[in-house]
């Protein structure tokens, strides 16, 4: 609980003489990585395409953001001033939101893949102007900093800093200077943008507004699809040349060698899982094997909240339910009955299309996750994650269960799954994420789904869940995009 939400109610305790009807509370619901899983997937990613995530898929706001920690320093240089580092921050975020707000000038916002435009949209989509530096404007960088900015951690930020377009400022903590052998494609953005620089957004610390007219007109000047070729040859050097990290360089070489700009993304997923350098190609299959195992047991869970809906099943009764539902040899051991659900052809990719094909009306679900978490299962051992996070259930843990259980009924082990892979996951996870969020004040979110009782497993929301689970963006689509727009593939 926060101090002010404490202070209140010690206020509350002091004024009141008798008891009373307090307010309804407001709880928020949350349902992404149920289970605690994601983790690893990540973990997994980074070591195909570190410093990537599945938002930064644009070269241009790399350079924007870079750009603006050199306008800021440089300006406090010429004016030998010495700023805190949060005037350095507000000036790189007036130039976010004005890039922002000039972007939505001439593209849909369904059309626009830079993070924050809604935000931006929603509070200045009818406005005339935008004020810079009053109160109003104070308060929403505040609000905006770990959020919706692009540096954010969840957007451009590490992408910035793993890429070594900004790095640390060795006598200011905290202020971000740009990084090696990134001064031509700063020269060419400024070069550029230079009929802009005369306006006040690019030259005070007070106040200053800006107009939406002169938002629309600069639009064409840093258009984020217009990658300047300078723009280029420094992502080539970032992404699969000398700056790259080895296993940046490995996940961009595999790319490369299989890519078909007239192909599906699923089947480029598919055949970096066997293409060029062994290693890489390995990394990556493990990624998709991650991802298979992982919305396996996300899809069976949200069964198992619809099959409860608003009654009350035990274990048993969901485990018969889905036997039965599933097939394959019922009448077996745990391991031949999973066996008999391997697709004849053995793929962690083709595995998770068969069971999202399943997603729009249901039919099939049960065997097409069991399917894929038998694939997940049973492929070699090096194709696991090799994870330590026991508490992410690495697969190699399901493994072992798995080997444990090898004798025992389908119905057993069926058991063991919704059990301990599922609802302890998942009651771990809500429990563990509730409480770090009332230790930190934040707002607070239902996220337990399944409570237990006398005669059996209740669903805490009513009726089950219509939803299904998506697999974690692999960060695919992002590696594709930078590619494509420094030059690397062709589209």
């Amino acid at each position: 609980m926060s101090a002010d939400a404490l202070a209140e109610l010690q206020r509350l305790g002091r004024k009141s003489r008798d008891c009373f009807v307090v307010e309804p509370a407001r709880t928020g619901v949350g349902g992404v990585d149920p289970l605690g899983l994601r983790q690893i997937n990540f973990d997994l990613m980074n070591e195909v395409f570190p410093g990537l995530n599945n938002v930064a898929r644009h070269i241009r706001p790399f350079t924007l953001v870079t750009w603006a920690w050199r306008r800021t320093i440089d300006l406090a240089r010429e004016r030998r001033e010495k700023l805190p580092v949060s005037a350095h921050e507000d000036f790189v975020a007036r130039v976010e939101v004005a890039f922002a707000w000039s972007m939505l000038q001439i593209y849909d916002q369904g059309d626009l893949e830079l993070p924050g435009k809604q935000v931006v949209a929603t509070r200045w989509g009818e406005a005339t102007r935008i004020t810079f530096g009053d109160n109003d404007w104070k308060e929403f960088v505040k609000a905006r900093r770990n959020s919706t900015a692009l540096t954010a951690a969840i957007n451009y930020g590490p992408g910035l800093r793993a890429l070594r377009l900004l790095v640390d400022d060795a006598n200011q903590p905290g202020v971000r200077v740009p990084g090696p052998k990134t001064d031509g494609m700063l020269d060419a953005f400024e070069a550029r943008i230079a009929p802009l620089l005369g306006h006040r957004l690019f030259n005070v610390r007070g106040e200053c507004t800006l107009k939406r007219g002169t938002a629309e007109e600069w639009a064409e000047h840093w258009d984020i699809d217009d990658v300047l070729d300078e723009e280029r040859t420094a992502f080539r050097k970032r992404l699969m040349g000398g700056l790259a990290s080895p296993q940046r360089r490995s996940g961009f070489e595999l790319l490369s060698g299989v890519f078909d700009e007239e192909q599906e993304e699923s089947v480029t997923r598919a055949a970096m899982c066997d293409g060029g350098d062994a290693a890489a190609a390995q990394c990556w299959h493990r990624v998709q094997v991650r991802q298979a195992f992982r919305l396996a047991l996300e899809s069976l869970f949200e069964w198992m909240t619809g099959e409860i809906g608003g009654g009350i099943l035990d274990t048993g009764a969901l485990a018969t339910r889905m036997l039965g539902a599933a097939g394959g040899k019922t009448d077996g051991t745990a391991m031949e009955w999973l066996m008999s659900l391997v697709p004849e052809e053995l793929s962690a990719v083709g595995a998770m299309e068969g069971l999202e094909a399943t997603f729009a009306t249901r039919a099939g679900l049960e065997r097409a996750a069991i399917s894929a978490l038998a694939v997940a299962l049973t492929l070699p051992e090096e194709l696991q994650d090799g994870s330590h996070r026991q508490e992410r259930l690495p697969l190699r843990r399901a493994r072992d269960d798995l080997d444990r259980l090898a004798s025992r009924t389908p119905l057993a082990f069926l058991h063991h799954i919704f059990e301990q892979w599922i609802i302890a996951q998942h009651t771990y996870w809500s429990v563990g994420r509730g409480l770090a969020d009332a230790r930190a004040g934040a707002k607070r979110i239902l996220r337990l789904r399944l409570v237990l009782e006398p005669g059996g497993w209740r669903v805490t929301r009513g009726g089950g869940s219509n939803r299904m689970p998506r697999p974690t963006p692999d960060r695919l689509r992002t590696a594709v995009s930078l590619a494509t727009q420094s030059g690397l593939v062709e589209r």
